[in-house]
């Protein structure tokens, strides 16, 4: 009946097109990206995906993704936004490194 916030465990989510895809949508209903991050951020998911669900490497790709993990820095705003685009930034890096 008591709550211990110190028994939390902190919750982790896995490096997934599908994790980074979830960061992106609460990040463009906050207006946080530009019409050209979003757009290139789509395509390069869905590329992604396709490559990870074939096994395949690419490190074009990975270039990309690390690239568009980098420019999210800049565009940090509040404080939600900016956890927001960290943690889609990290999740990009992750992916870039899966892809090399």
């Amino acid at each position: 009946a008591v709550f211990n916030p110190q028994q939390q465990l902190k919750v982790t989510w896995p490096a997934e097109p599908v994790v980074a895809r979830a960061y992106f949508v609460l990040l463009d209903r906050d207006n946080a990206l530009s019409a050209e991050v979003r757009s290139q951020l789509v395509n390069a998911l869905d590329e992604t995906s396709s490559k990870l669900a074939e096994g395949e490497s690419d490190r074009q790709l990975a270039r990309q993704l690390r690239g568009l993990a980098r420019s999210l820095e800049s565009s940090i705003d509040s404080a939600i936004v900016t956890q927001r685009l960290l943690a889609l930034g990290d999740t990009l890096e992750e992916l870039a490194a899966r892809l090399r």
